[in-house]
Formats: C-alpha cells, structure tokens, sequence
C-alpha cells in the first residue's frame, strides 16, 4: 500500500509488482557485480587473487616461477632490498667531519 498508494491491491497486482521489484532488484544486482570488460578481460580465473603481487615479485626476483607462498616472495624480496639499501650505505663515502662527530 505504501509503495503503490492502492488501498487494497488485488492479488495479481501485488504479485505483478512483486515480480517488477525482483527484476529490478536483479538488474541493480547485475550493476554493481559486473567490474567492466577490461577487468574481466585481465582476470586470471585460474590463478590466485594476488597473481600480479606474485608476477612482480618473480619479475624482481630474477625466478621464472617458484613453489614459495606469495607471503614468502614478497618477505624475500624485502630482505634483498633491505640488504641493498645497506650495502649502498656502506659504499658511500663518510661525509661527517670531525666537528660533526664531536
């Protein structure tokens, strides 16, 4: 009644809107599930949600494909990078005078 502002809607009315409220429902539903075709066309059914996390860390690690977690690429790939930076640091020259170190 309050949706349709009819007093007392006959039994085929209230199914007629039942059926157009599911319908719209469903389109509604339809909207906001579909991500696009580019999406779609970049999605990897078959692999893992992180495959691109994945793909970059084999990429950065020098490795064609490994039997490693993802957690465990990425935390390898960050001790190599953490032992760069350190090796980079050690490599530069001491710019501090004595003064400085005083």
């Amino acid at each position: 009644m309050k949706h349709t502002g009819v007093p007392d809607p006959t039994e085929f009315e209230r199914r007629t809107w039942a059926a157009e409220d599911l319908t719209n429902w469903e389109n509604v539903v339809a909207r906001m599930a579909w991500p696009g075709d580019k999406a779609v066309d970049e999605e990897r059914w078959d692999e893992a949600p992180d495959w691109r996390m994945r793909e970059y860390l084999l990429h950065r690690l020098g490795l064609s494909d490994s039997h490693e977690s993802t957690h465990r690429l990425l935390l390898r790939h960050c001790h190599e990078r953490i032992a760069e930076c350190k090796r980079q640091l050690d490599e530069q020259p001491d710019t501090t005078t004595a003064e400085e170190g005083e």
